[in-house]
């Protein structure tokens, strides 16, 4: 598994007192291959939420996670890393379709 913790370590060492990370991404909590989108506007996530292992199941066979496959970092690990990595988190951002999200975007701050 990629180590994205050593990645926002190594934002959080080359961003200024002040600079400012933002992330925007897939939502982790109902993209993926655990979320089935087929009975809209309900979304069921399963037991594989928890799994962080790497994948190529998708739900658009000519996409890139189709191709190249994803690794699923589950939004608690992404959150903490933000902050164990030093960085203050500021804003969190959730949209989607019929308010269910599947873009997440977070802005933190490295302290002064």
């Amino acid at each position: 598994m990629p180590d994205y913790a050593a990645v926002l370590r190594e934002v959080a060492r080359v961003l200024q007192p002040g600079g400012r990370f933002v992330h925007i991404g897939v939502h982790p909590c109902y993209v993926g291959a655990f979320a089935d989108w087929s009975g809209r506007p309900a979304v069921v996530v399963d037991e594989r939420y928890a799994d962080r292992s790497h994948t190529y199941e998708a739900w658009c066979p000519a996409g890139v996670r189709a191709r190249v496959g994803a690794w699923h970092v589950p939004l608690a690990d992404l959150l903490n890393a933000v902050v164990t990595a030093g960085l203050r988190l500021e804003r969190v951002e959730e949209i989607g379709p019929n308010g269910v999200p599947d873009v997440l975007g977070l802005a933190a701050v490295k302290p002064a």
